[in-house]
């Protein structure tokens, strides 16, 4: 449909895909060890062998006919430049969309380290725009919400929607950890946002 051009949300309901998350190939990545804004990230090899490296996978996607990826963060083992073109230059060998990166950790929400963790997940969506990803998944917070915890998650949400668009990448949330556990809490931040917050389905 027509509207569908005018709705970048709601692609997936616009337009049915099959799309794989890297989640799902944990194991066969190697099961990389998980890491956030306070480890010194990423670590310099998989807790496991690797039986499919992840420049290997846009290929074989591509093989099953899926051509739609989401990528957890902790997947990426180099934080360079020449990696993140290497990964983007193999997705589109293989004809496959970098839907998503999921930012997997950091709370918007910590009493200590929110600015901390905030800076740490801007860095990360412009690491989505050199991967060329299409959005970037960026969870709520992991304080209960209170008012004041929803305020200063939409303060950051604000502030990291600005840095999205600098990079071509669209923002967007979804109803995962404990800000936004209920529809209320998902429903109030995404209307405060003025269009520029998504939500993952």
């Amino acid at each position: 449909p027509a509207t569908c051009k005018d709705a970048p949300y709601r692609y997936s309901v616009c337009m049915p895909q099959l799309s794989v998350s890297t989640w799902s190939l944990h194991r066969t990545l190697g099961a990389p060890a998980f890491y956030g804004p306070a480890d010194p990230a990423p670590f310099e090899a998989p807790n496991g062998s690797s039986a499919l490296a992840l420049l290997d996978l846009p290929m074989r996607l591509a093989a099953f006919g899926i051509n739609t990826l989401e990528l957890c963060h902790f997947h990426l083992r180099a934080l360079d430049p020449a990696h993140f073109g290497a990964l983007r230059a193999a997705l589109q060998r293989a004809g496959v969309t970098l839907h998503c990166l999921l930012i997997d950790s950091g709370d918007l929400t910590h009493p200590e380290h929110a600015a901390r963790d905030e800076a740490w997940i801007a860095q990360w969506i412009g690491i989505a725009g050199q991967l060329g990803a299409k959005t970037a998944r960026v969870i709520g917070g992991n304080s209960a919400p209170t008012e004041a915890a929803l305020a200063q998650s939409l303060a950051a949400f604000r502030r990291l929607a600005d840095v999205a668009a600098s990079h071509n990448v669209l923002l967007v949330t979804e109803n995962f950890h404990k800000l936004l556990d209920s529809p209320q809490a998902v429903t109030w931040l995404v209307s405060q946002m003025d269009g520029r917050l998504g939500f993952k389905l």
